[in-house]
């Protein structure tokens, strides 16, 4: 039951997934990389969280201990330890010396009315103590970027999904032409199992973690599509030999297009949505897929000579005839 060609199926699937997913989660980070998404969404996230008045911002991002966490203009993370720092030491006059006390009290009012009521609150709540302020700082620092991250995340997503439709499109990975041709193709199917399997073993960090864009994004990027080309599955436009790339030179016009589009828009859909997901998210399932694989192949067992098949005895029996030395305990 384990074995079935409905399984081998959905792991050949779920393989192709994997592949789809790593491939644009590399060409995400790629793009992330060279338009530096992630300093851009750090920045509105700290100017949402500081005042724009007197560009309190800013001052804070050109404070040394900001500025030299990153070659480029804005780094993509800052710890909030640094930042707590950072921003005393703006608040205190940038001299490198943090104030305490009603001196440090006297510069926080002076401050723009949406930083000075929360660091105020802030500074009650830790009962004047510099250290205590500081950790409440750190606290609040780390909220605000939980929510800068969840808002991250989302545009990756909306990323991913866009990709993944841009992929399934240009390479014509129809998940519905594919799962039919899987499913009356043995050889193929069995084949395609076998890499799974190869695949399932390699470790984790390897196979579904991306670097923050540069060389190593852009290898595994075209390392992936090598891969993906070579399995010799029903994607791509042109036969065996040809490129895996839609040729829109040889589409005609408007018509072949919206042909194409009607025959395999439903599939590249759910190629998407599957590209939405993370490759870790399809190696998890692609370990249990193959595990449950397995499980169903029992290992082969040969019979027992009749002398070591144990006698079930009967309630209060001692011993039976069978576990008695030879010649002993015979009539």
């Amino acid at each position: 039951m384990f074995n079935s060609g409905i399984l081998d199926v959905a792991i050949g699937i779920v393989f192709v997934y994997l592949l789809v997913s790593l491939i644009v989660t590399a060409a995400n980070e790629l793009i992330a990389a060279v338009f530096k998404m992630r300093g851009r969404v750090l920045w509105q996230g700290l100017c949402t969280l500081l005042p724009t008045k007197n560009n309190f911002a800013r001052k804070i991002y050109e404070h040394p201990l900001i500025e030299g966490l990153s070659a480029a203009r804005r780094p993509s993370y800052i710890p909030s330890r640094t930042f707590a720092l950072a921003l005393l030491d703006v608040v205190s006059g940038g001299t490198g010396e943090i104030l305490k006390g009603k001196a440090l009290e006297a510069k926080i009012d002076l401050l723009p009315e949406d930083l000075r009521r929360p660091l105020k609150l802030l500074l009650d709540e830790s009962k004047g103590n510099l250290d205590h302020f500081k950790t409440q700082i750190e606290v609040w620092f780390n909220e605000a970027m939980a929510r800068v991250s969840g808002v991250y995340k989302r545009k990756v997503q909306y990323a991913l999904f866009f990709l993944s439709f841009l992929l399934a499109a240009w390479l014509n990975v129809d998940t519905i032409v594919l799962a039919n041709r899987l499913s009356h193709d043995s050889a193929l199917r069995s084949a395609l199992v076998s890499q799974a399997a190869a695949a399932a073993k390699t470790a984790p960090t390897d196979r579904t973690t991306m670097g923050l864009g540069g060389p190593d994004a852009q290898q595994q990027l075209n390392a992936t599509i090598k891969q993906l080309d070579e399995l010799s599955l029903p994607i791509g436009w042109g036969g065996p030999d040809d490129d895996l790339r839609l040729h829109f030179a040889e589409l005609g016009w408007w018509g072949g297009l919206e042909d194409i589009f009607q025959r395999h828009f439903v599939g590249w859909m759910l190629t998407a949505f599957a590209g939405t997901l993370g490759a870790p998210f399809w190696f998890d399932l692609l370990n249990r897929f193959i595990n449950i694989r397995s499980a169903g192949k029992a290992p082969e067992e040969k019979p027992k000579d009749p002398k070591e098949v144990p006698i079930p005895s009967s309630p209060g029996a001692k011993a039976s005839s069978a576990a008695l030395p030879e010649g002993k305990g015979q009539a």
